[in-house]
């Protein structure tokens, strides 16, 4: 199984003061579903935020696809094969969806990403109709982002991720501030996508969510334990089983579907 991060004694502080991280000893898998559990403040964003290349290690060091994580390597002009492959493959959703929006429609923010590519305009616009359907996001194609509700947003970001079709996926809390029913939706896609063979690490505290978003198993600690656990990062998921929050809804297996369908094979489009 290809190796997609490998951390050695990864730490960071900010402002060469703030410790957000301590020796962090990590390595995730193709095809994993991980998820980063703590409490607020704990690192989770950072974590996610290094395996992304926004920011960088103070100390220790960050392999992605077997190759190292630089800030040298990401932060020049010069044309870079690696920067560039990576940011095919590893899409970011931040946990608050303001941060991520700034096009003035919705079908300008998914198309955004795709158009980075280079890819040709007559593939942009099949890429983006094509998400958009799968989200169900069609009739909000010429709405401003900042107009959608909170859910709306969310899925937005989601799909102008989905559009560049990344083989890994990293979500910062990405259940914040959505009410019950769009929770459950986006437990599914998550699972779907899974299915489909994406790697996907998330990074929460809503512990009602991890069983559904994790495979990886961890033996389970003494109470009194688990701060500490959680605060060094050192737990990456509860065991899978059976998904307590699967649906059998039509629009689900509609959207099952279409996953399978777009995502499901291993060569990209």
């Amino acid at each position: 199984m290809q190796t997609i991060f490998d951390l050695q004694n990864v730490s960071h502080s900010y402002l060469d003061k703030f410790e957000a991280l301590k020796d962090i000893n990590l390595t995730m898998t193709a095809g994993e579903q991980i998820a980063i559990i703590g409490a607020n403040g704990s690192g989770k964003s950072t974590l996610l935020l290094i395996l992304d290349a926004l920011i960088y290690a103070t100390s220790g060091e960050v392999y992605a696809f077997g190759n190292p994580v630089t800030e040298e390597r990401f932060n020049t002009l010069e044309d870079n094969e690696f920067a560039r492959y990576f940011r095919t493959q590893v899409g970011f959703v931040f946990q608050n969806p303001d941060v991520q929006l700034f096009s003035s429609t919705v079908f300008d923010e998914i198309a955004f990403g795709p158009l980075q590519l280079g890819l040709p305009r007559e593939e942009v616009i099949k890429r983006t109709e094509e998400v958009m359907t799968m989200l169900a996001l069609s009739n909000l194609r010429d709405r401003a982002p900042h107009t959608l509700s909170g859910g709306e947003r969310k899925k937005v970001c989601i799909a102008s991720i989905l559009s560049i079709n990344p083989d890994v996926l990293l979500l910062d809390e990405p259940t914040g501030g959505l009410d019950p029913r769009t929770q459950l939706w986006l437990t599914e896609l998550l699972q779907d996508l899974a299915k489909a063979g994406k790697t996907i690490i998330t990074a929460t505290h809503d512990m009602d969510i991890v069983e559904q978003v994790s495979m990886r198993s961890k033996k389970s600690l003494p109470a009194l334990m688990l701060v500490t656990f959680f605060r060094r990062l050192r737990c990456c998921g509860l065991t899978g089983g059976s998904s307590l929050l699967a649906g059998s809804s039509s629009s689900r297996a509609l959207r099952s579907q279409s996953v399978k369908c777009r995502y499901g094979a291993k060569s990209r489009r």
